[in-house]
């Protein structure tokens, strides 16, 4: 008779008392257990006929005579709650006696013959007890001994020291449908020939360290993997690397299987990566290609070379919890001067070049990047997707990386219907920090580039944003890029950003601005909130206001507004709430004078130079035009405007374009020196070239002025109706 005893518990290795268990044999049949080797009736511990009952420490203990059964779990209210099928419970001590039976030939697999040729061509004990020795009297073939049959089939998981290898606990497991175990505070070597998993198994290995020391790919879950799950456990790759990186080492990659040419992927499916440390891999930490309905939830991966998570051709991706701290960047040639330094804290891509077949290869779609923390990516990027539609970043913080969150596209096509949702970014790094290749290593914290005029991202918001310290300080990237882009949102706050705070680029339609722009800044150029330097640009400033401005961050804070380069021709620009009083140059400056080629309208203000005709010398002054809707004005200096007549006419010239109107019009009174004696009211008239043509007389005589002594203008509003 055997004698059963074994803990019953939760995969979280919690005991379970008051559950009931019960053996059945392979026809369904209940069988008689016992309290005792005597055959005393199970019931008279348990109060329930043939059934086990656990005790306080969730431990069974029956015994049975010699079979293979099926155990079945039940909860206090009868319940049925778990099944364990084809247990072997097998008396070792009474094996001999089994043997010596007249069917003992059967437990050493034998067909036919003499009892007595059965008897002669059993095991020994020493046979029986080694590594493999449970397959002699039919047990799992892929391992483990006879002496601990009891041990591995009595439970709800399996241990990987059961087995001769890695791979032989993973087939075990997915064989027998249990849990695969790694034990706590143990450390484990892990195989050169890495592992491949092709069925579904749940790996629990919270507490176990996992050691890589060779440049593989240490663990696959391939085809046949779907609803894999694996839990917890510290991986440290101990290999070689090339300044902190190395192509061939990678510790998880989860793939389905790319098929012929336009032939859909087989996508892997349900498949989970959570609670888990990577530490030093010189490539990817957790790599997935053709998945879908995939995710990861807490990673920690430190001190990485090229990705945290890459995802690649994935449909249906949750990230959830991610923490990157360190990535060196990936080396092209093995040299770090000559490389781009790629990286990714967590990115979603497909195949590209060439012309690529997007039946095979299609694009990542619907992925959810939530709470992630990404640190110290100094070459390359926090997050980013190449072409995905429907990336969602909620909430991220990021730090010390030099680009943020990047949406770009791919050579077929940008990314679209993305979000960047929350979140900081920001960058403490030195302003004069350069990477081995010579990249600063402060960049743009928010970026939507499409990679065409033709192929645009589409859709992209910004909601909410916020950045700190971005922007290169060496170029007009900006703390904000924006290009090729059609139908975006962009509500970002962004301070002190070095240099420009936005860089507005050619080909963006229909595009919205929701802003906050507080101290940009640079240590010997004039900063810029931003510039607008392309063409073909349909832009709307909902709001855009500046917190007050801080000279002591910098040698030189604020003093560009919104600059408009003079070549952005095919542009139309919507002012709706737009205020950047604070910038010392001006709200809206032109790099060429006061020629603005872009189409502007609704309310904003240009500060510009303003230069009176009528007199022998040049006389400008610097003033403010304001435009609120239609309703055009500019506040003539209080000290006035003067030189000495030279004409009997007086002109202002200098009315930026979007200010004039269509046809010649009033624009009110000022008051005028005539001669150096008479202040006059002059009466004033602006045409559709923006000149103004003062007169000292209501009629509108032009030419009435005298041509001698001095002629100014004081203070004063002037105010008309814009085209």
């Amino acid at each position: 008779m055997f004698k059963y005893t074994n803990a019953f518990t939760n995969r979280s290795g919690d005991s379970l008392p008051g559950y009931f268990a019960k053996l059945f044999d392979a026809g369904g049949n209940a069988v008689d257990i016992f309290a005792d080797a005597s055959s005393t009736p199970i019931s008279t511990v348990s109060g329930v006929a043939n059934a086990a009952l656990s005790d306080e420490n969730g431990m069974f203990r029956w015994y049975v005579a010699n079979g293979t059964y099926d155990i079945r779990f039940y909860d206090a209210n009868d319940v049925f709650v778990s099944v364990e099928t084809g247990v072997p419970m097998v008396d070792a001590g009474a094996l001999t006696v089994d043997l010596s039976a007249e069917t003992g030939a059967t437990l050493v697999g034998a067909s036919g013959g003499t009892v007595q040729a059965s008897l002669n061509a059993r095991p020994t004990s020493t046979t029986l007890a080694a590594s493999g020795g449970a397959a002699l009297v039919g047990a799992i073939a892929t391992g483990g001994n006879a002496t601990n049959l009891g041990v591995i089939y009595n439970r709800l998981h399996v241990w990987t020291e059961d087995y001769n290898s890695f791979q032989e606990a993973f087939n075990a497991a997915i064989a027998r449908g249990a849990e695969l175990h790694f034990r706590p505070g143990v450390t484990y070597n892990w195989p050169a020939t890495g592992v491949s998993v092709t069925g579904k198994v749940k790996v629990v290995a919270t507490g176990a360290s996992l050691v890589v020391s060779a440049a593989i790919t240490a663990l696959t879950f391939a085809t046949g993997a779907d609803g894999s799950e694996w839990d917890g456990g510290s991986w440290s790759y101990t290999g070689s690397l090339t300044s902190g990186y190395n192509a061939s080492s990678n510790a998880i990659l989860v793939t389905g299987t790319r098929n012929g040419a336009a032939v859909a992927p087989t996508f892997i499916q349900n498949v989970r990566i959570k609670n888990a440390t990577f530490d030093g891999f010189g490539s990817i930490a957790v790599e997935w290609r053709y998945a879908r309905n995939c995710g990861d939830e807490n990673l920690r991966v430190l001190n990485g070379g090229y990705a945290g998570v890459y995802c690649y051709s994935v449909d249906l991706y949750r990230s959830s919890g991610l923490y990157v701290n360190t990535l060196a960047g990936q080396l092209d040639t093995g040299n770090p001067v000559t490389s781009e330094l790629n990286a990714y804290g967590f990115t979603a891509t497909a195949l590209t070049g060439g012309t690529p077949d997007r039946v095979r290869d299609p694009h990542s779609r619907d992925i959810i990047v939530d709470s992630p923390t990404i640190i110290n990516v100094p070459t390359w990027h926090a997050i980013d997707t190449h072409g995905a539609d429907g990336m969602i970043v909620k909430n991220p913080t990021i730090i010390d990386c030099r680009r943020g969150v990047v949406f770009t596209g791919l050579t077929d096509r940008g990314a679209s219907n993305c979000k960047s949702l929350g979140g900081t970014v920001t960058n403490n790094l030195s302003p004069s920090a350069t990477n081995a290749n010579g990249t600063y290593k402060k960049g743009e914290a928010f970026w939507d580039i499409g990679p065409s005029s033709v192929l645009r991202n589409s859709f992209n918001r910004f909601e909410g944003c916020s950045c700190f310290g971005h922007g290169n300080p060496n170029g007009n990237d900006g703390a904000v890029t924006i290009a090729n882009a059609n139908d975006g949102f962009y509500g970002i706050a962004d301070e002190e950003s070095q240099r420009v705070g936005w860089m507005i680029g050619a080909n963006i339609s229909r595009a919205t601005i929701d802003a906050r722009t507080t101290n940009t800044r640079h240590a010997s150029v004039n900063p810029s909130v931003a510039r607008i330097e392309g063409n073909n640009i349909d832009l709307r400033i909902a709001r855009w206001r500046t917190d007050a401005r801080n000279a002591a961050v910098d040698t030189n804070v604020m003093v560009n507004g919104l600059v408009v380069v003079n070549t952005n021709t095919g542009g139309t620009m919507f002012f709706e709430d737009f205020d950047l009083t604070a910038c010392t140059a001006g709200e809206l400056v032109s790099t060429s004078g006061n020629t603005i080629a872009a189409t502007l309208s609704g309310n904003y203000s240009i500060t510009s130079d303003i230069t009176m005709t009528g007199v022998d010398s040049t006389v400008t002054a610097t003033v403010r035009f304001v435009r609120q809707g239609r309703v055009c004005s500019v506040q003539l200096p209080a000290s006035g405007l003067s030189g000495t007549s030279n004409a009997t006419s007086l002109t202002l010239t200098g009315v930026p374009a979007s200010f004039r109107p269509s046809v010649t019009t009033p624009a009110g009174t000022v008051s005028a020196l005539d001669a150096g004696a008479n202040y006059v009211l002059a009466y004033s008239l602006i045409d559709s070239s923006g000149v103004i043509t003062l007169t000292r007389d209501a009629d509108g005589n032009t030419s009435n002025w005298t041509n001698t002594g001095t002629k100014s203008l004081r203070g004063g509003l002037l105010q008309w109706l814009a085209a």
